[in-house]
C-alpha cells in the first residue's frame, strides 16, 4: 500500500520515525538500515536518496539513534535507545551491589 504524502522532506522524515515505531510495536528494538530504507521507499514511492537524506536529518536531530549490534548497523527510535540504556544501567547497579530490599532471615 502506498501512502499519499508526497515527497515533502518533513513527511518523509515523519515516515522514517513512524516505520521505526511500527517495528518497535512489532517487538523489534530497531531496524537494519537497508530494511528501514526499503520500507520507507516502498511505502512512499520515493527515491532511496530522499529517504537517506530524511534518515540523516532524523539522526542529526537525535530522533533516531544509529547503533551497531555485531557487525549490523541498526537504527532505533531515540526513546527506545534511551530506555534500553536505563535498563542496562539499573541491571549493572543491581549486579554490583546489594539488592534494594532488606535481607530475609529464613530461620
Amino acid at each position: 500500500m502506498k501512502v499519499g504524502v508526497g515527497k515533502a522532506p518533513k513527511r518523509v522524515r515523519a515516515r522514517v520515525s513512524f516505520a521505526l515505531q511500527e517495528a518497535t510495536d512489532d517487538g523489534h528494538c530497531g531496524l537494519p538500515v537497508e530494511s528501514l530504507l526499503r520500507t520507507v521507499v516502498k511505502l512512499l514511492d520515493v527515491d532511496k536518496a530522499i529517504v537517506r537524506t530524511a534518515l540523516d536529518h532524523e539522526l542529526k536531530g537525535e530522533e533516531v539513534i544509529g547503533d551497531t549490534i555485531g557487525r549490523r548497523a541498526l537504527h532505533l527510535p531515540a526513546r527506545a535507545s534511551h530506555a534500553g540504556a536505563r535498563v542496562a544501567e539499573r541491571l549493572r547497579a543491581l549486579a554490583a551491589g546489594a539488592p534494594p530490599w532488606p535481607r530475609i532471615d529464613s530461620l
